[in-house]
């Protein structure tokens, strides 16, 4: 199934949809991988020479592949999760394809799993749910790994990649949450380098009527008439030649480059336009021991404004490529209870029957009007077979009840104000997803959340 724009969710912050599910957020998140040329791309490669294990939570769609992990040269270090749920497990970068493989079905569809395999001298293992599934002698050589759900130039199919953890010589050395903050895929066992932004550095780079000032709180103003008269920022920084290196940058208004280069004002490592209001996270490889930050306005005859330029040395880190509509944040509820963060309540919606209003705040009214059950409706979210947990908030109610549909299940019919909160699972090819409001219901609902519930195996 394709879900819709990604949102921006942070655990500590509360969600107004989580709060119409009861839910309390968590700090655990995995990417959908839709099959659109979408993967990681690791900022520097990781080298496993002795024993190792690599894990990983996948979740894989029925009748696709999931490429857990690979190298882009086309060697063979890879882990790979075929079609018909055997696993294919390539320990080194020898091209001698010596692995091991374990049967079709070892990976169940449509379940969140966990597979680990290891390496022990020249003893491999693959292991689905913490159970041997297949062993065997496996290559010695160095093992190679520069991209997640990604392995030469095939992507994953469509499926879902969690959690990915390396071992190395018993040394927790990886663990990539594959988070939606941002492109940027946090390393948590390599926190991030020193700041090396400090901000009475700044010096003015301007040229002709180009003007640049920044304040004691990191906001920056840039004003530009043309090409010739640009308002820019300069600041220099040391690095380590080869090191990977976070930028992070927010715009205020208006549109403006962030560039790291080897020479003041140049961009040989960095130069990225940033045009919409927010935070953005950008990852770059330093060329040199001394690296020349510069934020520049872009547009012509205005001012733009900017905050928080912080760059930060991120060895470890990764930049997920080709984001599509179609990859969305999830996190862990309880034990066994994974639920999607976007909500698939969302896009155009439409009413059948009478009665109700749309109020453009997330809150429908209901004036009891209609003479049979009502609904509103979202069509083609869901899928048969699947499960999904929907809330509503009955916000007031009048007269009559209300329930939350999925396809052609639905929860009971409610006459309270209130939270209606169901784990709903279609059985038919009906996809669309409703709330009905019975013959006299007149009332006002709001936070309706729908997301797909996933069972760990």
């Amino acid at each position: 199934m394709r879900y819709p724009e990604p949102q921006q969710l942070y655990p500590e912050l509360p969600d107004p949809i989580r709060r119409g599910g009861g839910f309390i957020p968590q700090t655990r998140y995995f990417n959908f991988f839709d099959g659109v040329q979408e993967y990681v791309q690791l900022a520097q490669p990781v080298t496993l020479s002795g024993d190792y294990s690599i894990s990983a939570l996948v979740y894989k769609i029925p009748g696709q592949d999931v490429r857990v992990y690979g190298n882009s040269g086309g060697f063979t270090s890879r882990l790979l999760v075929n079609s018909d749920g055997s696993v294919n497990f390539r320990a080194d970068n020898s091209g001698s394809q010596l692995g091991i493989d374990a049967p079709a079905g070892s990976i169940a569809d449509n379940s969140l799993v966990s597979v680990e395999v290891t390496r022990a001298g020249s003893n491999g293992e693959i292991i689905v749910n913490g159970l041997s599934v297949s062993s065997g002698t496996v290559g010695t050589g160095d093992c190679v790994i520069n991209q997640l759900a990604r392995q030469s130039t095939s992507v994953s199919d469509g499926s879902i990649i969690a959690n990915v953890r390396i071992t190395d010589n018993g040394t927790l050395i990886h663990n990539w949450a594959i988070d939606d903050n941002s492109n940027v895929i946090a390393d948590s066992v390599n926190p991030l380098g020193s700041e090396l932004i400090v901000n009475s550095n700044w010096t003015d780079g301007s040229t002709g009527s180009g003007t640049a000032s920044i304040d004691s709180g990191g906001v920056f103003t840039l004003t530009r008439t043309d090409a010739g008269n640009v308002g820019r920022l300069d600041q220099v920084v040391a690095t380590t030649p080869g090191e990977t290196y976070l930028a992070t940058v927010e715009n205020l208004t208006n549109s403006f480059a962030i560039r790291a280069g080897t020479t003041l004002g140049g961009a040989e490592d960095l130069d990225m336009i940033i045009s919409s209001p927010g935070t953005v996270d950008v990852l770059f490889t330093a060329t040199a021991s001394t690296t020349y930050i510069n934020v520049r306005s872009t547009t012509n005859n205005g001012t733009t404004t900017g905050r928080a330029v912080s760059v930060r040395q991120a060895t470890g880190y990764g930049t997920l490529v080709n984001p599509s509509g179609g990859w969305g944040l999830f996190d862990k509820q309880s034990d066994g209870d994974w639920l999607g963060s976007v909500n698939l309540w969302s896009g155009p919606l439409s009413f059948a029957g009478t009665g109700w209003t749309d109020n453009n705040d997330g809150s429908y009214t209901c004036d009891g009007s209609q003479t049979a059950n009502t609904e509103i409706r979202i069509n083609d979210r869901v899928s048969q077979g699947l499960e999904y947990r929907c809330a509503v908030n009955v916000e007031s109610i009048q007269s009559g009840s209300v329930q939350c549909r999925a396809g052609n299940a639905a929860s009971a019919f409610s006459n309270t104000t209130g939270i209606i909160s169901d784990d709903l699972i279609p059985t038919t090819a009906d996809p669309h997803l409703r709330i009905i409001g019975d013959a006299s219901f007149s009332g006002t609902v709001d936070g309706i959340s729908y997301k797909q519930l996933l069972r760990s195996a």
